[in-house]
């Protein structure tokens, strides 16, 4: 920096420059390398005044001011070198003079242009801004936020790396040059970074359905619970309240959980959930080695509902079900916590031995309320009894997803239900004798359906 550049730069910085002065710096700044230079002393009083404040904090101010009690003064060169720092500190002067070179440089540079409005000489413009996507497809509203701007979206609409995605009553897609799309539902928001051949994603909530054609660079996708790595296929990931759950339908992706650190590999027709303790994939959809009810009967001549403590419960058979013609619907209001209530299949006496095999599976339909849900079974009811004898064991699970979602409960993940009725035996949870099974739903309102009910084996 020139002499006569620094001292007019003092006089604007002390508030006492004069219009002269200020056209004068002007005139100066039309040169380039004159205004490199000032970026080069913003980034150094940064780095000394952040410096300074660190050594006061450690009663080491006097190993950076000079004898008059100033910082050291500023010349033509770079001077961060020969600034007098305690050895301890000079390692990280030079880390944050680097980091402050591309960032808060030019931030300090341009506020000294605005304040005389010479903005242009940085030529910060709006064809700065890199368009990495369209948004394609448009049902209901949706918002982009975009710095500081909430601009309504609209078909057609191009979208820039930092933009951010609002649905709301809505679903919209995205469209990349490469042919990859994203499909978004209501509840979802979603942040472009990176570029059109280096994408990254931030999803943090509601759902999304990804066709990414192949890509030179892996396509990231980041959630609260996980990280996503793909470089070409077809999957679907959800967040819910627990984890983030992803499924492929083509191709491979990598799923890591960014708490445990753990990562797996889920191929096509497998799923994964990251969020929720193990990581692991398994199959999208399992096969049903015994079939306990389709709902292809027009009656539900089997199941009862069943209300504790105000709840109120109601079932029907509804068409078409998920893998057949007809389905289970239940609506509930369950107002109080110590509450409940659902409907009861049962088995009339004549009890199943189902202890060879691996666990029950059922077809859900979930509508994303977040309340609590089972899948109850109740064994070893006392023989030449009326009463209630039955040991009851539980899986428990959340609506908290939305439409038809298989559920695969092993025997392993069912425990010991709390509340059991008297004289029940406790003599674990042996699967010889089982007498019926029922669903629960638990403090809320709303509706489910289930479809396909039966037992699998591994």
């Amino acid at each position: 920096m020139s002499e006569r550049l620094e001292a007019l730069y003092t006089q604007l910085c002390e508030g006492t420059l004069d219009s002269a002065g200020r056209e004068e710096l002007l005139s100066l700044l039309r040169d380039k390398n004159n205004r490199a230079a000032l970026v080069d002393i913003a980034v150094y009083e940064a780095v000394v005044a952040d410096e300074l404040k660190l050594a006061e904090a450690r009663g080491e101010a006097e190993a950076i001011r000079d004898k008059s009690g100033q910082l050291p003064a500023v010349r033509a060169t770079r001077r961060v070198s020969a600034v007098k720092l305690a050895p301890a500190r000079s390692g990280r002067v030079r880390s944050v003079a680097a980091q402050k070179s591309s960032s808060l440089g030019w931030a300090l540079a341009a506020m000294v242009l605005l304040s005389l409005g010479a903005m242009a000489y940085l030529k910060v413009t709006q064809s700065q801004r890199v368009d990495v996507a369209v948004l394609e497809k448009l049902e209901g509203g949706a918002t982009v936020l975009r710095g500081r701007e909430v601009l309504s979206a609209t078909a057609g609409m191009a979208l820039a790396s930092g933009d951010q995605l609002q649905v709301k009553g809505a679903a919209l897609s995205v469209a990349y040059a490469d042919g990859t799309r994203l499909a978004l539902g209501t509840g979802a928001r979603l942040a472009l970074n990176g570029s059109s051949s280096a994408k990254v994603l931030r999803l943090s909530s509601g759902k999304l359905d990804a066709n990414v054609t192949p890509q030179t660079s892996p396509l990231r996708l980041l959630t609260p619970h996980s990280e996503v790595t793909v470089l070409g296929t077809e999957f679907t990931l959800e967040i819910e309240k627990q984890g983030t759950r992803l499924e492929v339908n083509v191709g491979r992706v990598k799923l890591a959980d960014v708490t445990t650190k753990a990562e797996v590999e889920v191929p096509a027709g497998k799923f994964a959930v990251a969020g929720t303790g193990k990581l692991e994939a398994l199959p999208l959809e399992v096969k049903l080695a015994k079939l306990l009810d389709d709902f292809e009967a027009e009656k539900l001549s089997n199941w009862t509902i069943f209300a504790l403590n105000k709840s109120k419960i109601r079932q029907k058979r509804v068409t078409p079900g998920k893998a057949s013609a007809g389905a289970l619907r239940v609506d509930y209001e369950v107002p109080l916590a110590e509450g409940g209530g659902g409907t009861y299949y049962n088995l009339r006496g004549r009890s199943q031995d189902w202890s060879s095999y691996s666990g029950v599976s059922f077809w859900f339909y979930g509508n994303g309320t977040g309340n609590d849900m089972a899948f109850e079974i109740m064994e070893n009811q006392l023989p030449g009894r009326n009463e209630d004898t039955a040991e009851r064991f539980v899986y428990e699970f959340k609506d908290n997803f939305t439409g038809w979602r298989q559920i695969t409960a092993r025997w392993g993940a069912f425990k010991r239900r709390n509340w059991q009725p008297g004289k029940v035996p406790n003599d674990g949870f042996t699967l010889k004798q089982v007498n019926g099974f029922d669903f629960i739903a638990g403090t809320g309102s709303g509706w489910f359906m289930a479809d396909q009910i039966g037992l699998i084996k591994d």
